[in-house]
Formats: C-alpha cells, sequence, structure tokens
C-alpha cells in the first residue's frame, strides 16, 4: 500500500504543482523580453541580464527539486523497509553525484554566452550583407528568439534531469 501522506497531502499533487510552477517560469516570455531586451544592443554586456534569469532558474530548480526529494526520501523512510532502503540509497546517489551534476549544469551558461556572441555575429554579417539571400532573412533581432528558445528548451531539459529521480520516489511511494 502506498505510504499515506500526511494531512490528506498528496506528494504527487505537491511535485506536478512544483513543476508547473517551474515550467511557467521557463516560459514566462515578458520576463525573457525584459532579461534580454539589451542582449541585441551590446555584445560585450548584453547577455547578462539573460544570463542572470538562466541562472536564477536553474536555482529554483535545485531548491525546488532538493525540497521535494528530500521530503519523498522521509515519506519512503517511513514506509516499507524496502522503501527505507530506497530512501538511504537515494541520499547517497544524490551526495555522490550532485557535485558533478552541479558543476556541469553550472557551466550552461557559459556555453549560452558564446551561442549568444555567435548568433549576434551571424546576425550582424547577415545585416552586412547586402544580396538578396540576406533581404530575405527574418527581422533582424530573430536570433534572439532563437537564443530565448535555446535558453528555454536546455532549462526545460534540466527540469526533466532533476525531477527525474523524484519520479522515481515518487512512483517508489506508490508501490508496496
Amino acid at each position: 500500500a502506498p505510504t499515506p501522506a500526511p494531512h490528506g497531502h498528496d506528494p504527487a499533487d505537491e511535485v506536478a504543482q512544483a513543476r508547473r510552477a517551474l515550467e511557467l517560469q521557463i516560459g514566462d516570455r515578458e520576463a525573457w523580453d525584459q532579461a534580454m531586451a539589451h542582449a541585441g544592443v551590446d555584445a560585450a554586456t548584453g547577455f547578462d541580464q539573460s544570463r542572470k534569469r538562466y541562472i536564477a532558474i536553474q536555482h529554483a530548480m535545485q531548491a525546488a527539486t532538493g525540497r521535494l526529494r528530500g521530503s519523498l526520501r522521509d515519506r519512503l523512510a517511513r514506509g516499507t523497509p524496502a522503501q527505507a532502503r530506497l530512501a538511504e540509497l537515494d541520499a547517497v546517489m544524490e551526495l555522490v553525484a550532485s557535485p558533478r551534476e552541479h558543476r556541469l549544469l553550472a557551466a550552461v551558461p557559459g556555453l549560452l554566452a558564446e551561442r549568444h556572441r555567435q548568433l549576434q555575429r551571424r546576425a550582424s554579417a547577415d545585416r552586412d550583407t547586402p544580396d538578396l539571400l540576406a533581404q530575405a532573412l527574418p527581422a533582424a533581432d530573430a536570433w534572439l528568439q532563437v537564443l530565448r528558445k535555446d535558453m528555454q528548451d536546455l532549462l526545460l531539459a534540466e527540469l526533466d534531469l532533476r525531477f527525474m529521480p523524484i519520479d522515481g520516489l515518487l512512483a517508489a511511494l506508490h508501490t508496496s
């Protein structure tokens, strides 16, 4: 039987709500537009606000998933002996894998800064090319939309990665 949630609180609802909130934050076009307002103007510092937004979302994901993971482990620890062992194993896995995961994910904003420079250089070169092909290209700021989509796609992939252990723990709560 599933491990009962205290006070009728369903952990699946909590997980779903947290995920939805993070997805909304990632998809918030107005916030991205505000963060990217200067991205096309200044090559040297234009990416700073976008980088800060990206990192803030990463931190929000880390905090939310860490809290959820700990809560689910606590519930499993109060369950069957097999569930308690799984909770212990997950704690060890998190301890071992988290530093490397954090290091790898922390490198992504730097890679995105290079992507920003690359797209900006390409857009600038396209504007300077007076041929018919260049005139057929999308609006000058279309590269910013490409960059925003890249950033959002990467954050959604990171969200999926961070929720994998949570989904596993949640499934274990619903087994006996």
